[in-house]
């Protein structure tokens, strides 16, 4: 049973009903390991549990629309949803939205447990916004660049080592110049467009 994939173009579908989404981080350049390991299980683990669950409901007997939204590439849909790491699971229900928070245990039973009823315990929503805000999508857009330069720099040159704290230091460092260069040049870029 295949999820629906929402894009940018068709992100208006999230407007009405119940949605259980999954945003991940598996796009053209790289790809998240939490979200190529939540993909792998989530047709079968967790949409197909829904779905054949017929209890699973919410008001006036609707029934889950039951989602997958690449954040790499729909950066706006993400930007909306206010993505702040891949992957990110979140339940919309006549205009509210819960954020899945359990970020340490993402098995498909506690994701499923959330969407059945662990909602009523998360006692932080919002409301889905008219539009998506441009802060959360260039933190998005640095994201992905910072990530898909990890990975070119890391297939360019190789791993520098086999040590954790070497390839940790080489992420830091590409964060930090990424969020560097973001902060200093995008407001000139900014002041200049004016």
């Amino acid at each position: 049973m295949a999820s629906l994939i929402i894009t940018d173009a068709n992100s208006t579908l999230l407007r009405s009903g119940n949605w259980l989404l999954a945003i991940h981080g598996v796009g053209t350049y790289w790809q998240c390991p939490h979200s190529v390991d939540l993909l792998r299980r989530w047709d079968m683990e967790i949409a197909s549990v829904l779905k054949s669950n017929s209890s699973l409901q919410f008001h006036n007997n609707s029934v889950y629309n039951i989602a997958l939204i690449d954040g790499c590439e729909n950066t706006r849909i993400a930007a909306l949803l206010e993505v702040q790491a891949y992957p990110t699971v979140k339940l919309i229900q006549q205009g509210l939205v819960w954020t899945y928070r359990e970020s340490l245990n993402f098995t498909s039973e506690s994701i499923v447990e959330f969407a059945a009823d662990g909602w009523k315990q998360h006692m932080w929503y919002n409301k889905l916004p008219p539009t998506w805000s441009v802060w959360f999508k260039l933190q998005l857009d640095l994201f992905n660049f910072a990530c898909a330069a990890i990975v070119y720099i890391e297939n360019a040159i190789g791993s520098l080592s086999t040590s954790p704290s070497t390839s940790n230091l080489l992420t830091f460092l590409v964060f930090v110049l990424v969020s560097v260069g973001a902060g200093v040049l995008l407001p000139f870029g900014i002041i200049y467009l004016l």
